[in-house]
């Protein structure tokens, strides 16, 4: 038999073992979820997330400091945001038919000078379109328009801004122009509808070296008697130094605001000359020709060249 004492000294031994047990967590999946370190880190892993979708919401509410800058493809025009339609900045080796095709080849103005598609050439990224005295000693000149030679539309455009940038010619008796133009409406003489449903516009005709004259222009309601035009002559002789000049036009719902490197040259509207703002599309020409209205042509001043670096045409974005 065990003393007293001993079995006491093994109780006391024992009770510490026996209150640890008790006092142990239960096995099973819950207790495993609960401790497991993969559910700790997917706690972990939803309140990043959490954080960071409350950052974003942050983000996008705030307004940035930095000033707006609209992409390439549009450009603001009078305080107004304008889309890009047309372009053309004649890198290529030849003429985009795509988009031009050579003016038919004939007689043009009154002192015998001729549209040739000889004079026409893409080249160093520019369109030349060249003035020359060919063998037969007649002037010759280049011109292209947004219409083929069956009449054809390939582009045209109702209002919107129009630009080009060209280096003028050096010699004498003939001019470069970009001009907008409705074959069916001017071709009709006795059209009395004003220039609503159809015109001739010129953007800028280099009428004068001598005294640096480009021209401005509207023709409506035929070539015939019935004829009206309005326009304006700006003279600068910077703008026949050799160097590239850009000439645009505004057109909007009301008037015309023609431009010359940027700055504003003429302005017109149905508030000046009634019914003088087109309302219908107009297609591009950059054209070459001869004539006496920009003086006495020199054989030995020529071959010369207008030479075009781009055309760029906007429309008000929606």
């Amino acid at each position: 038999m065990k003393s007293p004492f001993f079995r006491f000294l093994c109780l006391t031994l024992a009770l510490p073992i026996l209150l640890a047990a008790c006092t142990a967590a239960p096995t099973g999946d819950a207790s495993v979820a609960a401790t497991s370190p993969d559910a700790s880190s997917a706690e972990e892993s939803s309140a990043s997330v959490t954080s960071e979708a409350s950052s974003a919401q942050a983000s996008s509410q705030a307004v940035s400091s930095e000033p707006y800058t609209p992409p390439a493809d549009t450009r603001v025009i009078n305080s107004v945001l304008y889309k890009l339609t047309f372009v053309d900045e004649f890198d290529g080796t030849s003429l985009d038919s795509s988009k031009w095709a050579c003016c038919p080849e004939g007689n043009r103005q009154d002192v015998g000078g001729k549209w040739s598609d000889s004079m026409v050439s893409v080249k160093d990224g520019c369109l030349y379109l060249g003035a020359a005295i060919d063998s037969n000693g007649t002037p010759v000149s280049g011109a292209i328009r947004t219409m083929d030679k069956w009449y054809r539309v390939k582009w045209n455009q109702c209002k919107g801004y129009f630009e080009c940038r060209a280096k003028l010619q050096s010699a004498p008796g003939f001019w470069g122009a970009f001009w907008l133009m409705s074959n069916q409406n001017m071709g009709n003489n006795n059209n009395v509808n004003g220039a609503k449903d159809g015109a001739e516009i010129d953007i800028m005709e280099s009428f004068s070296v001598a005294q640096g004259g480009v021209n401005h222009a509207i023709h409506w309601d035929g070539y015939g008697s019935n004829h009206k035009s309005t326009g304006k002559s700006v003279y600068n002789k910077s703008l026949y130094d050799g160097q590239f000049h850009t000439f645009g036009l505004a057109w909007t719902d009301s008037q015309y605001i023609f431009y010359i490197d940027g700055k504003e040259t003429y302005r017109v509207g149905n508030a000046t000359v009634a019914d003088v703002v087109c309302e219908v599309p107009l297609y591009l020409k950059l054209t070459v020709e001869f004539g006496s209205w920009a003086g006495t042509y020199k054989a030995s001043a020529l071959p010369d060249a207008f030479v075009v670096d781009y055309v760029r045409v906007y429309q008000v974005a929606d």
